[in-house]
């Protein structure tokens, strides 16, 4: 009390300075035990725009950070580089950081020997690459900075005349390497971030070569450099141009063989293949109409992924399920799926008997996200599952409407007779099982927002029971799954004349939409077990 007493006595800057110098100065000496506590303190005293404006301009504050950045606790070089952190958000300040020496003394935290602050240095350039591409620019214009992180992968880096320019032409001319090393990985990691904040950041840092340590990783002969590096091309595949840059250097070439069945036993593939897997999957969600094409329907990705989905027990199953749901969400990947070659009919069998298969709840699950996923590709394109989406469909693979074949699909998740698929998938929201919940509610709302869907939805008791009474313990998330199915069935014109708008069903169901997601309900009346059978 008597500190912040003596502190509004003088001008905050100056008090909060002395007082800020004082605590870095303390943890000079300051023991491992100690060191969180410091941190904190410090984290406080830099709390807000007055704390920012501290960094900025006070020059015994800016002695206290250099001195911090090299502190031997661990955490105090964390605290550090959060808070340098909090700066790289504008040009001007990026700036300051560079003159300062800071960018580049947390440019070589990225090789810290503690994971903890070599994550937190390489949050800080990621920031930068979020913050824009004239940020980045900034930052990567630095020529201590730079030259410290390409050491860290394993080259160097010379600056040219015109280093300042905003726009990169004339910048620092770079020569990169790849030594194989922990450190060099992390590199590769950082830069692959970067990348994936945006395309004019993914070109920037291919224009300055800092995205060739990846291509030298990808190319390694030790099988855990390639797997770091199909972790990184999973990160660059994230964003706009992302698979385009990887397909121009022959990645795409190298993944799409590395999924060929072969007849010998390799450990190391197997270890690769859901990296690899997931790979994909992200090129998929990153993908535009062009590169879903390319890899569905010239590259054949499906027909290559089916031996895993139809397998009787496959070690690949879900990463490979989780990209059959990325392919769903294009509509080229939706006729695919729903209109399988005829070399691979089993593929729609095999996700019919998955969801049979209650002792794997996680595979389940992955089958009802990707029918989540088919629903809401079909109402993107227009609701009937011809045209629209990702400009057509292939003829070849069945004519009509999808939505036969998807109803289909619908129906096989109940496994019972004579109970309705929106009964079985209420039931699915009172599991246990977080994951089946969250898929079970996830699909209940994706097909309420087809015509159809919302159809059988509102017909089914337990679907209404679900809705409107609290029959169980939902987390956050899982709650405002649920209001959004009621608001999407409240607002289909099929469900108002099925329900009669003066029917009690629908007017408690508009009472709960109109309460929010958080509102209490009424517990359900309970229930007579139903007879157990073996």
């Amino acid at each position: 009390a008597s500190s912040r007493l003596s502190m509004s006595a003088t001008p905050p800057s100056t008090a909060a300075a002395a007082a800020l110098v004082s605590a870095l100065a303390s943890a000079a000496s300051a023991k491992d035990e100690d060191a969180l506590l410091l941190g904190a303190q410090v984290d406080q005293m830099l709390s807000g725009d007055a704390g920012l404006r501290l960094i900025r301009e006070s020059e015994e504050v800016a002695s206290a950070v250099n001195a911090a950045q090299v502190h031997e606790l661990a955490q105090i070089r964390c605290t550090a580089l959060t808070q340098l952190a909090r700066l790289a958000t504008t040009e001007r300040d990026v700036a300051l950081l560079a003159q300062r020496g800071w960018l580049a003394r947390a440019a070589t935290s990225v090789g810290d020997g503690d994971l903890r602050v070599s994550q937190c240095a390489a949050s800080l350039f990621i920031a930068c690459a979020r913050a824009g591409l004239v940020v980045l620019a900034r930052a990567l214009d630095d020529a201590p900075t730079l030259a410290a992180l390409c050491a860290l992968a394993g080259g160097g880096a010379t600056a040219a005349d015109g280093v300042n320019n905003k726009e990169g032409e004339g910048a620092a001319t770079t020569t990169v390497g790849f030594d194989g090393s922990t450190v060099a990985m992390r590199v590769v990691s950082l830069f692959a971030e970067m990348a994936a904040q945006g395309a004019s950041q993914l070109s920037l840092l291919d224009a300055r070569s800092l995205l060739s340590p990846l291509l030298l990783a990808w190319r390694s002969d030790d099988a855990l450099i390639k797997l770091g590096a199909i972790e990184a091309a999973a990160t660059i595949g994230r964003v706009q141009g992302g698979l385009r840059w990887l397909d121009s250097h022959g990645v795409v070439d190298d993944m799409m063989r590395a999924l060929e069945p072969t007849d010998e036993t390799d450990a190391m593939r197997e270890l690769q293949m859901p990296a690899l897997l997931h790979c994909f999957s992200e090129l998929l969600d990153g993908a535009d109409t062009e590169g879903a094409q390319n890899l569905l329907l010239e590259r054949k990705l499906i027909s290559m992924i089916s031996p895993i989905l139809t397998a009787h027990a496959s070690p690949n199953l879900h990463s490979a399920l989780a990209v059959l749901r990325a392919a769903a969400s294009h509509f080229i990947g939706y006729r695919i799926i729903l209109f399988p070659n005829q070399d691979e009919p089993a593929l729609l069998e095999a996700l019919k008997l998955r969801l049979r298969q209650n002792s794997d709840t996680r595979a389940r699950a992955g089958v009802m996200h990707i029918i989540a996923q088919l629903c809401d590709t079909e109402h993107n394109a227009g609701g009937g599952g011809d045209g629209g989406g990702d400009g057509g469909g292939d003829d070849s693979k069945g004519n009509g409407s999808s939505t036969p074949r998807l109803q289909t699909l619908v129906a096989s998740l109940s496994t019972r007779s004579g109970v309705a698929a929106g009964d079985a998938l209420a039931q699915m929201v009172t599991s246990p099982t977080g994951d089946l919940r969250t898929a079970a509610l996830q699909l209940m709302h994706a097909l309420a927002r087809l015509e159809w869907g919302a159809l059988h939805l509102v017909t089914c008791e337990g679907v209404l029971e679900l809705l409107l009474h609290s029959s169980t313990v939902l987390s956050p998330d899982e709650l405002r799954t649920k209001h959004a199915l009621a608001v999407s069935l409240v607002s289909s014109s099929g469900v108002r004349l099925c329900l009669g708008d003066d029917s009690g069903s629908l007017r408690r169901l508009r009472a709960y939409v109109e309460a929010g997601p958080f509102a209490v309900q009424q517990r359900a009346e309970p229930r007579p077990a139903e007879p157990l059978t073996l």
